[in-house]
Order: structure tokens, then sequence, then C-alpha cells
């Protein structure tokens, strides 16, 4: 099924009449009647925009997809702009949003209305989405499992420093790849689900934590992700068996990894260059690889275990260098690496 926006010269199943600010009227009662008489199916939207004063309502296995980002969904109201919502034991399957941009009018300033809630929705995906200035929350997905969040562009979300361009809470296996997120007010990416893979993505100038990797968010994974010019640490972790390799952080105002609350989590791989510190371990960690990372130019310190109730950490074959007042390699300050830590293992 296909709906052109009302300035779409075309054939389409219906085409949007001018000046219609209700425009999800129009949307959901397509994908009310593919669900009902097919089970799903895909409803396509061509380029322009769709003003919408109420929420668009998915349903499972229903493909809502536009036709790249001048497909643009924008939202004026109080009110999420596109929702998906099941159950404990009632959850939605098969859902996909595809290849069009979601964002909110200007005039649209109703604090806590995101532009994508996903609440108990199962095995589906977000793919090629840009999620502009949303006023709060980009994205904000709960009780869902098995999700795929792939190739988005997050740009300006957030109206306070509290506020992620996406948060996950109560999930597990959640995906999200080679995502572009950038200029939020807030954190990038705050976690609290197990298993979460954030993997292949870059954040430019979050204005809070960069990727946050909350307590609950056990056997979760940073992989391949560059993360810029944060106001905050670049990777924050609170969870346990936690793997964070192959990332670069530059110039954060604190640390590029910040270890707090952990258990066996596993640091390799990593760079570090011109934030305040490179990597610390604090409050309590206990049992982690720290590992093959580089810390670089570092303004205050390469590797620091901070705390006494940090205990049996394993640091091995870093390579530390020009942080803080230490030239090269020289550690005559402490700045490249310090310890406070218990039974911490020293390596190379």
């Amino acid at each position: 099924m296909r709906i052109g926006a009302e300035d779409f010269i075309g054939q389409c199943d219906h085409n949007m009449a001018s000046g219609d600010t209700s425009q999800e009227t129009i949307i959901n009662r397509a994908l009310a009647s593919l669900s009902e008489q097919y089970g799903g199916g895909a409803l396509i939207l061509t380029q322009g925009t769709y003003k919408t004063d109420g929420p668009i309502v998915l349903k499972s296995n229903i493909i809502l997809q536009g036709s790249g980002p001048k497909t643009i969904i924008e939202k004026n109201g109080n009110f999420d702009a596109i929702t998906a919502t099941g159950g404990a034991g009632t959850e939605l399957t098969g859902i996909e949003l595809r290849d069009f941009t979601v964002t909110r009018n200007a005039a649209d300033t109703n604090s806590g209305k995101v532009l994508i809630n996903w609440d108990y929705v199962d095995a589906s995906q977000i793919t090629s989405i840009v999620v502009d200035d949303s006023y709060s929350l980009g994205m904000d997905i709960d009780d869902c499992d098995d999700l795929l969040i792939k190739d988005c562009i997050l740009i300006a979300n957030g109206a306070i420093a509290t506020e992620p361009s996406i948060h996950i809470s109560t999930c597990t296996g959640v995906r999200i790849s080679g995502c572009n997120i950038s200029d939020g007010n807030g954190q990038g990416i705050v976690a609290t689900a197990s298993e979460t893979a954030i993997v292949n993505c870059i954040l430019d100038t979050p204005g809070n934590n960069g990727f946050d990797i909350a307590a609950g968010s056990d056997y979760s994974s940073v992989i391949g992700c560059i993360i810029n010019n944060g106001v905050s640490n670049a990777i924050t972790c609170s969870a346990s068996y936690v793997v964070i390799t192959g990332n670069t952080m530059r110039d954060c105002t604190n640390a590029g990894i910040s270890l707090q609350v952990c258990l066996l989590c596993t640091v390799t791989g990593n760079v570090a260059v011109g934030n305040s510190v490179g990597i610390v371990l604090s409050i309590a960690v206990d049992d982690c690889t720290i590992a093959d990372n580089i810390c670089q130019n570092n303004t205050a310190l390469g590797i620091i275990v901070n705390n006494a109730n940090c205990n049996r950490n394993i640091i091995d074959d870093n390579m530390c260098s020009d942080n803080g007042d230490d030239a090269g390699i020289d550690n005559t300050n402490g700045h490249n690496f310090t310890n406070t830590g218990v039974q911490t293992i020293i390596g190379g």
C-alpha cells in the first residue's frame, strides 16, 4: 500500500489533502487495514512532509517505509510520534521502520514525549531512520527483546542533559549497529538492558556521557565505536561481564572509559587520546582485564585504578605515554599509570 504526501504528484492508494495537520489518521487507517485484512504488510510513504497531531500506532508484522530522508513525519503536540505497545505475554513482533525522517515542529516543546517509543516489541528492527531534534528522548525502547537498530542518524535530541538520544531499558539482545549520533544535549545511548551490543557507531559532541552501560546491562558490549568531544565520559560501565574493545575516544571532558561498579569486564584494544583521563577504574571494580590499550596525551592521567575497593584487576600490555606531566612512557609523576587498587596484577 502506498500513500502520497500532499505535494506528491503520482499514483498512490491515497494522497494527503492539502493543509491536513492530522495525517496520522490516514496512516493509522492504512496500517489497521493491512493488519486486519492481511495480518500485516508494508505501507510506503512517498517523499514529502506528513504533519501529525496524534501518534502513528504500529501493529505486529507491519513495515512502515519511507522513500529516503526526504520522507518526513513531523509531530506537533503532546504525544509520542511513533508508538508500538504490546504487553507482557502479548508482545508485538515483526515490526520494521525503514528509510524516513521523524522530527517535531519547532513549536512543539512538550517535554517527556519522544519520537519513537516501543514497549514490549520483540524480533523487530529500526533501519535507516533519521531521528531529528526530539524535545525529549529520540528513541525510548522498553521491555523489548531481539531488536536491531541499524544505520540510523540521530541529531540534536534531548532538551536537557539527562535525556539520551537512545534509551534502552529492561530489554535483552538489542543490537545498535552503524548509527551516527551527534549534537545531543544529553547522553548518546543509555542501556539498562542485558546483552546490549553497540557496534561500529559514531558519537560526536554528546552533552553528557557518550555510552552509559548501566547496572542491569550484564553481558553487553561496545565494539569498534568512535566517541568525540563529550562533555563527560565517553564510555561509562556499571555492569558485569561487559566487553569494551576496539573503540576510539577523543577529547572528552572526563574519561575515555570509566569502569565504576563492574565484575569480570574486558577492556582491550581501545585508543583514548586527548581526554582528561584515558581509562579509570573506580568505586568497586573487580577481576577485570585492561589490556592492549593506547592512552596518549590525556591531560591528567593515562590509566588509574582509583579505589582501594578495586580488587584483582589485570593491567597488561597497555601503551601509556605523554599523559599529564609525564613525558613519553616515563611515569615519574604517576600520570601515565597510577594504582591504588588491591592485588592489582600489573604486566607490561
